[in-house]
């Protein structure tokens, strides 16, 4: 969803609220991306709380309504890969956990799909999870992956094959468990404003600080000057 042009124009002037609106609508999908790619809950509030603050220092430079969500989708993927060489546990997954059903954990089939997609390639798992969790077609994931549509699609492609071979008959049933894990991976509602507001403190307080430094040098260089030129006028009228 595109960010109407009267908000981002106000959260590039770094406004409180519409700063607000605007990861509000991107928070979500970056929760969600989070933590798909990385399967494991501390490695995600990591990458998410990096990504949100990196994003408020970017609002100034967003021109289009569709900047901070290509932005947040890029900037998750590649705060990722930094993060890529921490797998979770298979058991523990968040891909597992969330695919649990009122009658249980998911089978061993599904388990071992997932284990199948965290030892592919890293544009491979991007793109399949990107893809199936996220609807992102390729030129949307050329954009998320910062690589060509064409190679997208490849991506994706090779990965279809990887986990068709491995899950057989398995396969679309496993597709269709993974999307409903993915979708279920979503912060709950009452927590999302404090966290946007939290991400916020951390970037906004310190810019008020150095324009009050900022103001309170002004104010005494100025005062400086007047002192100075009361001296010297002092001075003159003694003469």
């Amino acid at each position: 969803m595109a960010i109407p042009a009267e908000v981002l124009n106000r959260a590039r002037k770094l406004q409180r609220d519409a700063l607000v609106q605007v990861l509000a609508a991107c928070y979500p999908a970056v929760y969600r991306m989070a933590h798909g790619l990385s399967g494991r809950e501390d490695v995600a509030t990591n990458v998410i709380r990096f990504v949100m603050i990196r994003g408020i220092r970017q609002a100034p430079n967003w021109k289009n309504e569709g900047d901070p969500e290509r932005w947040f989708d890029h900037h998750t993927v590649l705060m990722w890969r930094r993060t890529a060489r921490f797998s979770p546990d298979p058991q523990q997954d968040m891909l597992v956990q969330h695919a649990m059903s009122p009658y249980g954990a998911p089978d061993a089939g599904y388990i071992a799909f997932v284990r199948a997609l965290r030892h592919l390639p890293p544009q491979q798992r991007e793109a399949l999870l990107l893809h199936e969790g996220e609807g992102y077609d390729d030129r949307r994931l050329g954009i998320a992956m910062d690589c060509s549509r064409e190679a997208a699609g490849n991506h994706l492609a090779a990965a279809r094959r990887a986990l068709s071979a491995v899950s057989g008959e398995q396969y679309q049933s496993c597709l269709q468990t993974l999307r409903h894990a993915y979708a279920a991976l979503v912060p709950r509602q009452e927590l999302v404003l404090p966290a946007l507001h939290k991400y916020l403190a951390r970037h906004l307080w310190p810019r008020r600080i150095r324009r009050l430094l900022k103001l309170l040098f002004a104010l005494a260089v100025l005062g400086g000057l007047l002192y100075a030129l009361w001296w010297i006028k002092g001075h003159i009228d003694l003469f």
